[in-house]
């Protein structure tokens, strides 16, 4: 609808934004960082300085000079300049009470200790300290500015039985609440080649991993818009949830991270995954497209994103021990190891790794609406509309259940 395509300009433009003002505020603390260290590198430290001071607590004052002062250029010794003199050794020439100026200026110099240097330390500490913060700072908002998600509002969560709120922002609905857990739980398998299987797949942020699984439908089984059945949710967790705003109701919720607090993902052992029921007989050609996510170090694409919540995971009936289980292996080709899952895994960046989970002991849960066809946050990863839209006709046909979260939809 164009209620719709309106609202998805205003947030890409918002994303563009908020990126351009990381970029300010980075390249700001690098500067600023920069000119701190180059003024802490020009204020000497207290070994490079030391300052000296002349006596005046004496009736008969001392004359202070350095040995290098050319004192025939003087007629007098009242015109020899005393204001400040600097000597690197810390001593000064002392001349002799009583004589004339003539004779002052023949005596050979006697050497006195000066007082203590005062040293500068204060100044130049501050400066490097500042400047140091300033570029660390800086640093980690460049940092940002490449690799991080836009921060997104707070939704506010969804209104009593029979209630649906207004369609908003996709991404103002990041940050929202914890949903209803729907398991996709299978008995053990003995397949025929033909039987439909539930899977699932995870490797980063699960928006643009959704968007790779929705065109492999299309192009390897032939499916419909109302025949897609791949879905963002979570997976790999030992833990679930209950809202707090209906007592009585199951603990049975998992969920994105919300300013509820409610039963988050995240906490409760959880990773992003895409679950789809497919042909077993397909199971090793969606494997392949599963790969293709890697880059060549058998990282996931989006490193900017860390923690157990993104690590790289495979749901299969049966985990290890599927009959689909090598098609998945042929797949991998070395590319990563493939390991047991035990729950609670942490994060595979760096570690060429995929966990792989019995979905009967680990099933999948399905996520927010407001997930759903979601564009992806790396370059090149905003959809089309047709692509977006697909969570309208998913959720008013049933397909796309409501999950009890904080969301863009309450309960039908």
């Amino acid at each position: 609808s164009k209620k719709w395509s309106r609202t998805k300009q205003t947030t890409r433009k918002k994303r563009d934004a908020h990126k351009i003002g990381e970029w300010l505020k980075a390249g700001l603390l690098l500067t600023t960082g920069v000119v701190l260290l180059v003024c802490a590198s020009t204020i000497s430290t207290p070994q490079q300085i030391e300052t000296v001071l002349f006596s005046t607590s004496s009736l008969k004052p001392t004359l202070h000079v350095a040995p290098s002062l050319d004192l025939g250029s003087f007629s007098d010794v009242t015109s020899i300049p005393t204001t400040r003199i600097v000597h690197a050794a810390g001593v000064a020439p002392v001349v002799a009470d009583g004589a004339s100026p003539q004779q002052r200026l023949s005596q050979p110099p006697k050497l006195a200790q000066l007082p203590t240097p005062i040293p500068l330390t204060a100044p130049w500490a501050l400066a490097t300290l500042l400047g140091g913060l300033a570029t660390l700072i800086g640093i980690l908002s460049l940092r940002t500015a490449l690799l991080h998600r836009s921060p997104q509002p707070r939704v506010a969560l969804a209104a009593t039985s029979g209630h649906r709120t207004s369609p908003i922002d996709r991404r103002t609905a990041l940050l929202s609440g914890v949903g209803m857990a729907l398991s996709l739980r299978q008995p053990a398998p003995a397949l025929a080649a033909d039987e439909l299987v539930d899977v699932y797949f995870g490797v980063g942020c699960f928006w643009h991993v959704q968007h790779e699984f929705v065109e492999a439908e299309r192009r390897i089984l032939g499916r419909k818009d109302d025949e897609l059945t791949a879905y963002a949710g979570y997976a790999g967790g030992t833990k679930l949830g209950r809202s707090p705003t209906r007592p009585g109701s199951a603990e049975n919720l998992v969920c994105y991270h919300n300013f509820q607090q409610i039963a988050d993902y995240g906490r409760l052992g959880h990773g992003e995954a895409v679950g789809m029921k497919i042909p077993a007989s397909k199971v090793e050609d969606f494997a392949a497209e599963y790969f293709k996510l890697f880059d060549r170090g058998g990282d996931r694409p989006d490193k900017g994103d860390r923690g157990g919540e993104y690590r790289s995971m495979i749901g299969l009936p049966g985990g290890v021990s599927s009959p689909l289980f090598p098609a998945i292996e042929r797949q991998a080709n070395g590319l990563v190891e493939l390991k047991a899952g035990m729950g609670d895994d942490g994060d595979t960046l760096g570690r060429k790794l995929v966990w792989v989970y019995d979905t009967a002991d680990f099933p999948f849960h399905i996520g927010e609406v407001y997930h759903q066809y979601h564009d992806g946050f790396m370059p090149g990863e905003n959809y089309p509309d047709s692509y977006n839209n697909l969570k309208k006709g998913a959720f008013k046909d049933g397909r796309l259940p409501w999950s009890g979260c904080p969301d863009i939809v309450g309960e039908a």
